[in-house]
């Protein structure tokens, strides 16, 4: 099964889809509930710092906090929530909005996660595909990016479906 997700995400990618991720996502949900998300932060925090942006303490922050919220007691999905939309209209940040907006979205999808006691995978994939197609100097980079979203996805996979190989 995720080797064919695999080559659908791979597929989707080169028609130049945005729904590439989705494939992934669902695929992770099907694991363990919230791993898509959890591959979502992974994938930010590794993709971050090569989008040069100016504000990337800040963002590498928001990153941080989210992280340690994902395997920690539920708190309340509307704080975390705001913190998206706070995110994302966050004044003076990099001209190109990729970075501060993809990390928004994922702090929506854990609202949303919180809430519903289920993840939603749409909002990884569009924190994730919104991130490569942004308006950021490495856009020329875009496959050697997705490439590492794959290898962070594979990595995933290897620790909960053969947790003996993590």
């Amino acid at each position: 099964m995720f080797a064919e997700m695999d080559r659908i995400a791979r597929e989707e990618f080169k028609r130049d889809s945005p729904f590439w991720a989705y494939y992934l996502a669902v695929g992770l949900e099907q694991v363990k509930q919230g791993l898509s998300l959890e591959w979502g932060l992974r994938c930010v925090a590794r993709l971050l710092p090569a989008s040069g942006c100016p504000s990337l303490k800040q963002l590498e922050v928001d990153v941080d906090n989210l992280a340690s919220w994902l395997h920690a007691e539920p708190t309340d999905a509307v704080y975390h929530a705001e913190l998206a939309r706070e995110i994302w209209y966050r004044p003076g940040l990099a001209l190109d909005l990729a970075p501060q907006r993809a990390i928004s979205q994922l702090y929506a999808g854990y609202a949303l996660y919180r809430k519903q006691s289920r993840s939603h995978p749409h909002a990884v994939c569009a924190s994730i595909t919104n991130f490569l197609r942004g308006d950021s100097a490495w856009k020329e980079k875009r496959g050697e990016l997705f490439d590492l979203t794959v290898e962070i996805y594979q990595q995933l996979v290897s620790e909960h479906v053969n947790p003996s190989h993590g």
